[in-house]
């Protein structure tokens, strides 16, 4: 099932840069999505016609937000802070299948949230991984 409408009204983002199309499970600490939109030649973050591992950075910040809204939270937030950032491609072009993009939350005190996050190929073979930090605002998403 292509969730692509639905993970639009859950980031901040539209058009082109909805870079997940699936949710493919879902629980109290983590999601789980896929896509093939790193084989899309008009990906927005395709620099010289390729689409770098640094860009998993996005794509692993997408699952964060889509996390955020599944769990109900209707507070806007900022990534703030990216660490332990790991790149095992250099391509994501170069992957072909779907890529899973995974994120599970390890803390949420109402103020931040932090996430560790994964892509990985159709083999489960690990692609990118990191973690993240979201900085909630007093902000209802929307008016940011």
């Amino acid at each position: 099932m292509n969730d692509r409408s639905k993970i639009a009204d859950l980031i901040p983002h539209g058009g082109d840069m909805v870079l997940l199309q699936n949710i493919i499970d879902f629980s109290d600490d983590h999601v789980i999505t896929s896509t093939l939109s790193h084989l899309d030649l008009k990906n927005p973050l395709r620099f010289q016609g390729r689409l770098t591992a640094f860009a998993g950075v996005e794509y692993g910040a997408q699952a964060m937000a889509v996390y955020g809204g599944l769990t109900g939270g209707n507070t806007a937030g900022y990534l703030s802070t990216l660490s332990n950032i790991t790149f095992h491609v250099q391509y994501l072009d170069d992957v072909q299948g779907a890529l899973t993009v995974e994120a599970d939350k390890t803390l949420s005190n109402g103020q931040v949230m932090a996430y560790d996050f994964r892509i990985k190929n159709e083999q489960g073979h690990l692609l990118v991984g990191g973690q993240g930090l979201i900085f909630l605002t007093n902000e209802t998403k929307g008016q940011t």
